[in-house]
């Protein structure tokens, strides 16, 4: 971001806000991502950008839900997906998609969330976004284990799928949210030393990525197990 403000690139100055901002949502910090990402949307106002625009648009909408304001979030991505729609964008259309069905599943939209992820699913799959089909695995775990003990065995499925994924891929992020959901679906399964294991590993993984928004909720569970 010090060498994209330092020129008169607004097509550096946006990506690198984006960036940025994505990372904090990556680690659950709206505190961080907020301003730098409606900084890039004020910079989307001054050109061109419809590779960027949608993104960053999402990118926003996340971090809004991540306050507490889930309408404004899923008005943000509704109008990502639009934009990027309209434009015939496929670049990150997908990890919209995933953004918004895990926004509808924290507003407890859980049919509009299953509808979501079975539009993203076969893109995912179509176009080799292997990365996005992990996070895909993630956000469908959570939609079962909302669903209660009745969808556990999907919800454990879904995360082991996730969890194979992101060690194959190295995306430690996705690793260490799909464990603590492993260990969710355990101790809604009755099998307590799994989720003991699996917890374990979940807040070693999210202590070490500074992922604070998912280490207290995963570190709660992990003491129930003890």
């Amino acid at each position: 971001m010090r060498i994209a403000n330092g020129t008169d690139n607004l097509q550096a100055q946006v990506w690198a806000c984006y960036t940025l901002g994505h990372v904090s949502l990556a680690r659950g910090d709206a505190d961080l991502s907020l301003p730098v990402l409606e900084h890039a949307r004020a910079l989307c106002e001054k050109g061109e950008f419809p590779v960027y625009r949608p993104r960053v648009l999402g990118a926003l909408g996340q971090a809004r839900a991540f306050t507490g304001k889930l309408s404004d979030g899923l008005a943000l991505l509704e109008q990502a997906l639009k934009e990027a729609r309209t434009t015939r964008v496929a670049y990150g259309y997908t990890a919209l998609l995933i953004a918004q069905a895990e926004t509808y599943v924290k507003d407890g939209r859980l049919d509009d969330a299953a509808r979501v992820a079975a539009e993203a699913l076969p893109l995912a799959r179509e176009r080799g976004e292997r990365g996005d089909e992990g996070w895909l695995s993630d956000v469908l775990g959570t939609l079962a284990l909302r669903r209660g003990r009745s969808a556990v065995d999907e919800a454990t499925a879904r995360f082991e799928e996730g969890t194979a994924l992101a060690r194959e891929l190295a995306m430690r992020p996705l690793e260490a949210r799909c464990l603590a959901g492993l260990g969710e679906a355990d101790l809604l399964a009755g099998r307590r030393q799994d989720a003991q294991a699996h917890l374990t590993e979940a807040v070693s993984l999210l202590r070490s990525a500074a992922m604070q928004r998912w280490l207290a909720p995963a570190a709660a569970l992990l003491a129930i197990t003890t």
